[in-house]
């Protein structure tokens, strides 16, 4: 499966598995998830009931704006760190895969600076 992160014009691609470790790299790092808002799909949403707040779907749900930027935050102190601790995130007790990090972290690290400037300008969609 995969993911865009956008607000506006501003937008960021990946994979389940990277998204996933960004949301576990985030979270090892200080994040407390906040819940997303769910879509606004009217009618067409009721028979699935209420919304559950995840973020491991792509049902276009919003990451609220402070939600985002403690995020953020999160993951700037992970790349403060340094790449040791990029390569050592944990879940369920397992370290998680190193290729998440080899994807979001060549280049100087571009891709996880982009993820977090995206963040910082406040709230997302998840689709």
């Amino acid at each position: 499966m995969s993911f865009g992160l956008y607000r506006g014009n501003d937008e960021f691609y990946c994979n389940g598995v990277v998204w996933g470790y960004l949301l576990r790299l985030a979270h090892q790092y200080g994040w407390e998830p906040q819940g997303t808002e769910g879509p606004d799909w009217g009618d067409e949403w009721a028979p699935f009931g209420d919304w559950d707040g995840g973020y491991v779907t792509n049902d276009h749900q919003i990451v609220k704006a402070e939600d985002a930027q403690n995020m953020a935050a999160a993951l700037k102190k992970a790349l403060a760190a340094g790449q040791e601790s990029l390569d050592n995130v944990v879940v369920d007790g397992e370290p998680h895969t190193r290729d998440c990090a080899l994807i979001l972290f060549s280049e100087s690290q571009a891709s996880l600076k982009r993820f977090i400037k995206l963040c910082e300008g406040g709230y997302f969609v998840i689709s």
